[in-house]
């Protein structure tokens, strides 16, 4: 029986606006000339230390200690370090937008103009509130209305076009007045619970084009990206996934083709069982006091159903038992041990004076009725997450 657990995959659509304003950015630059300036501020970050004016006159260019100051002040001024000495003692680190921008290859610079910003309100892409930005020569036709929703980076962090991969951007400040241009975009966020994975919340933003009969064209968007909602340590991707399928909206009737619900199956039965939505549902994945991720649409999935690693024992030693019946002899005992191991491969059989010192032990041969029901109740998703 497999145990293979399935990646679950959580979709909705978000609509992405378009404003144009003025503003002041620091976006990436083609100027090579300020790489080895990066490169040696991001060795120093590896060593724990700061960039230091000495630095650059000793290793990087023939200039006194003030010229190479003043140098490392303009790369301040165009976002890629920051100052962190003091003014007697100057020293300098790679910014957020340096840093990204040394890794990429790239430099920047500062910019004042006209731009436009593709602003999206979707809860999962907090620190992503700008998706966009793009300079324009000339002025959309409109009027202006007052800005009222924040488009400056927040101090610290940069920005990432997600229209535009490897765009690193800083929006320094923006105009009181925007122009809102009637050209929205739908994309789809997708959250990934896969069972390998623990950690911040994995992210796919998308978009899908369907063109003739129902063909889907290449997309034009698709970039991953980590969500900076955390999730707790001991949160499994069996909790998240219990989570999903307690949702008031999943089908209730999890019997995978028979007519009677999961409770009403008999214990052999639900040790084979396969869990099936063959037809999408939504969920709101919600945990008072940790989360609210919102209302989703779940692809349909597939679940095999068998005990969790700290029950393997009991059921298997019941299962072994209830195959053995009247005839007590080590070849019955074998035998049944290994119809045990079928149904639950971790399962370790017993020879037959195990199992008489095991049912010595519990006369009852196992969990009791009302115990098999609880440990292989539907929701409380009997799976071995190490399963291969």
């Amino acid at each position: 029986m497999s145990a293979r657990l399935p990646t679950l995959r959580l979709r909705r659509a978000f609509t992405v606006r378009w404003l144009e304003t003025m503003a002041a950015v620091q976006v990436p630059s083609a100027q090579t000339e300020w790489l080895p300036m990066l490169r040696l501020a991001s060795e120093r970050a590896q060593q724990s230390r700061p960039l230091t004016p000495e630095d650059i006159s000793q290793h990087l260019l023939p200039l006194s200690v003030a010229a190479a100051r003043t140098w490392l002040e303009q790369a301040v001024h165009c976002g890629m370090l920051t100052a962190t000495g003091s003014p007697e003692l100057p020293t300098y680190a790679l910014s957020t937008l340096g840093a990204a921008a040394a890794q990429l290859g790239v430099s920047t610079e500062a910019q004042q103009g006209l731009f436009r910003f593709a602003v999206a309100d979707e809860p999962l892409l907090a620190g992503h509130h700008v998706l966009h930005l793009e300079e324009r020569r000339e002025a959309s036709a409109g009027e202006t209305i007052p800005l009222e929703e924040l488009l400056a980076t927040e101090p610290g962090a940069c920005g990432r076009s997600l229209l535009q991969p490897n765009t690193p951007f800083v929006v320094v400040r923006t105009a009181d007045v925007v122009r809102v241009l009637p050209t929205p975009q739908e994309l789809i966020i997708e959250l990934e619970l896969a069972p390998d994975h623990t950690g911040p919340f994995r992210l796919r933003v998308f978009s899908e084009r369907k063109e003739g009969k129902g063909e889907k064209a290449a997309t034009a968007v698709d970039v991953r990206l980590v969500s900076s909602l955390q999730r707790r340590a001991d949160q499994t991707y069996g909790d998240l996934l219990a989570l999903v399928l307690s949702a008031g909206a999943a089908p209730r009737e999890l019997s995978a083709g028979l007519s009677v619900p999961f409770a009403a199956l008999s214990t052999e039965a639900r040790l084979s069982f396969r869990l099936r939505h063959q037809q999408s549902f939504t969920a709101l994945l919600r945990v008072p006091g940790q989360f609210d991720l919102g209302v989703f649409e779940v692809e349909p999935i597939e679940v095999a159903l068998v005990p969790r690693a700290e029950d393997v024992d009991a059921w298997g030693l019941w299962l072994q038992v209830r195959a053995l019946g009247s005839e007590r002899t080590p070849a019955a005992a074998a035998k049944a041990g290994e119809a045990a191991r079928q149904k639950i491969p971790a399962y370790r059989p017993r020879s037959l004076h195990e199992l008489a010192a095991a049912l010595a032990q519990q006369p009852s041969t196992g969990p009791t009725d009302g115990s098999r029901a609880a440990l292989l109740e539907a929701y409380d998703l009997l799976l071995w997450e190490d399963a291969p």
